[in-house]
């Protein structure tokens, strides 16, 4: 009976060592475990004594799996095939049909098990009602949705921001009324840089702003893409059109356009979020606009939360008798999908 629960515990190891998947370096180290997926440049292996690891792709010799995975490459060939060892650089699918015997380099994988293509993003709105001395409504709403695929980015905005007052014994006046639209896409050349083409149309009712339209191209890098923090930066040229309710004062020009977007997750439960465009004329000296934002996002329930965020405008050459700047202060709970 003792010998028969030894073979049975060495059968076991032997089977689950023969059942892993392997991993060979370029210095002459293996590794061992279950490869679930690779992206940004590094694959993900779970074993038995480090949990899930990330190794860069740069520095493995070959991988091989004992089931089927999902290999993109940066071509848009996608394979489902069990993997085996190849020479230094590449590997080799196993598995049946045209696809067996292929020989993959390493360099031509852009992802592994990557997760299913979908839109995220979040619908948020506040609302603040006063009575009695002051009689004021004010309401706004904020949308923003994401696509990423492995090689594009789909990105789509939208804002409405109206308030409303009636100073005692006087007519109701409108003190607020904007919104904006917009959308953006990215196509990833690598895993790092990427082209874009954008689009912004908004309107500011008390600016005397009837209609501003300011589409571009240009590129970016992406610095950080992770689970928990993201940054990236852009540069490029837009076309500004504005059309104001003084037809003297409507303009049209070329401008570049500089522009960042980071945030970080603080803990599981708290996000920070910041967002920056300037446009420079080049057709008009030290005339730009400006336009960033910043906040916090704190989750209160699994798709709930509040956000308390600070919006800052600038535009060197607004309509007569207007404000250069504008700043809202903005608290607010929303839905994230």
């Amino acid at each position: 009976m003792k010998r028969l629960l030894i073979l049975a515990t060495l059968s076991g190891a032997i089977a689950g060592v023969a059942g892993a998947d392997e991993v060979y370096m370029n210095n002459g180290d293996r590794f061992t475990g279950k490869v679930t997926g690779a992206s940004g440049g590094a694959l993900k292996l779970v074993t038995p004594s480090a949990g899930e690891i990330s190794i860069p792709l740069a520095d493995i010799a070959s991988f091989a799996t004992d089931e089927p995975i999902e290999i993109h490459l940066n071509d848009g060939t996608v394979l489902k095939q069990p993997i085996r060892a190849g020479e230094p650089g590449t590997i080799s699918t196993a598995g049946e049909g045209p696809a067996q015997g292929l020989g993959v380099p390493l360099s031509a994988i852009s992802s592994i098990n990557p997760p299913p293509i979908k839109w995220t993003g979040s619908i948020s709105a506040g609302v603040m009602l006063t009575r009695g001395n002051t009689h004021t409504d004010s309401a706004y709403v904020v949308f923003d949705a994401v696509r990423r695929a492995d090689k594009d980015r789909i990105t789509v905005n939208a804002a409405y921001n109206y308030s409303r007052e009636k100073p005692e014994g006087e007519e109701a006046r409108v003190t607020m009324e904007n919104w904006l639209v917009a959308a953006k896409y990215d196509y990833f050349i690598n895993t790092r840089w990427y082209a874009y083409a954008n689009a912004k149309v908004e309107r500011d009712h008390i600016a005397n702003l009837d209609l501003r339209v300011t589409p571009g191209l240009g590129s970016g890098y992406q610095w950080i893409e992770s689970a928990k923090t993201n940054f990236n930066t852009e540069a490029g040229l837009t076309w500004v059109y504005e059309r104001y309710t003084d037809p003297d004062d409507t303009r049209n020009y070329l401008a570049g356009r500089f522009a960042y977007h980071f945030d970080h997750q603080i803990n599981d439960n708290v996000k920070f979020i910041h967002n920056l465009e300037i446009l420079p004329s080049l057709e008009y000296f030290g005339e730009f606009l400006l336009t960033t934002d910043a906040g916090v996002r704190a989750n209160l329930t699994n798709n709930f939360f509040g956000e308390v965020k600070v919006v800052y405008q600038h535009n060197t050459d607004p309509a007569d008798d207007k404000h250069k700047s504008d700043v809202r202060y903005m608290v607010n709970v929303g839905w994230g999908f």
